[in-house]
Parts: C-alpha cells; structure tokens; sequence
C-alpha cells in the first residue's frame, strides 16, 4: 500500500469519513472486546466504497489479517499498534505490529511501528497498546480481553485515518 497521496485520483487508498461518524472515533468497546465502527465511505486502488455501520459488525477479530493466524499475545513490559481496516466488501479486519519495550514507567523505549497493510484493505483506525510491569504475565489478547478494567494494560483511544501516517502519534 502507497503511503503518500501521490496518484491518489488515479489510486489512492483512503477514508473519506471518519470511521467514528462526525463526532467520534472508532469506538472500543471498553470494558468488553467489541468496536463501534459507523457509516464509512473509502477507496481502495482509486475504487470508491461504502460501508454501513450496520454491515460492518462489531466483533473485534481474533486473527491477524496479515497472518491468518491468533494474535500474539501482548507480554508485561511490551507494547504494539493494531490498524484496523474495511474490506472492499465492508469486512472489518484488524492487523497486529511488532512489539516495542516498555521503560519502567510504561513509556515507549522507541516508537511504535505500523504493520505491513495488505493491498486489499483500506486501514481506517488505529490503536496503540501498552502493557505494563503489573499486566498479567500470561499476556493480553486483543478479540479476548476487555479494552478497559485490565491490570496493567492501557489502550489508546482509536485515531481515524484519512490515509495511514508515517509513524504513530504516541502522545
């Protein structure tokens, strides 16, 4: 995927709308494992889309789109950034980054880094993730455990894209 609007008119990928609707941002669901994606209009390769709020479903994804596979779990000390996507059919997807360490106090030793976005969805939202000294040290698993309420774990509000950033906004 082309992280630059380079071209766009001629094939950019790109949200249109703000995932959250016009006054909020994709929201998780706190002390449960579900989001609230709403009216979303995208392209994806120059093609324009639209997805419903109510197409979209709310369950978070249990597997990495990148891999097909459960998500790693989140360990004590590590944090990552998960990007959440639409489908040219409107399917909600969600793909994991590496793990970054944590400094004693819970604050990125180095920046977060985005994970590779496959051609075929449009990333809509993102959200940083940290695990602290005190989470559990059998690990948090995102689709599993609650956004909020969890010992040790601290979850970013959902940032909407219009396109995906460089890097993530860690403050």
């Amino acid at each position: 995927m082309s992280y630059n609007l380079t071209g766009a008119t001629s094939g950019g990928t790109f949200v249109l709308t703000r995932a959250g609707g016009a006054t909020a941002n994709l929201v998780t669901g706190g002390a449960a494992t579900t989001v609230t994606p709403q009216n979303t209009t995208f392209a994806l390769a120059g093609k324009l889309y639209y997805a419903a709020s109510g197409t979209i479903g709310t369950a978070t994804p249990t597997t990495d789109y990148n891999t097909g596979l459960a998500f790693k779990p989140l360990l004590p000390s590590k944090g990552c950034v998960y990007v959440w996507g639409l489908t040219s059919a409107g399917a909600l997807k969600l793909v994991q980054g590496p793990f970054v360490d944590l400094d004693s106090a819970g604050a990125w030793v180095s920046p977060p880094q985005f994970p590779p976005i496959p051609d075929d969805i449009c990333p809509i939202s993102y959200s940083l993730v940290r695990a602290g000294s005190t989470a559990s040290a059998s690990g948090w698993l995102i689709g599993t455990n609650n956004f909020t309420g969890v010992t040790g774990i601290t979850v970013t509000t959902a940032v909407d894209l219009f396109a995906m950033p460089s890097v993530p906004q860690t403050s």
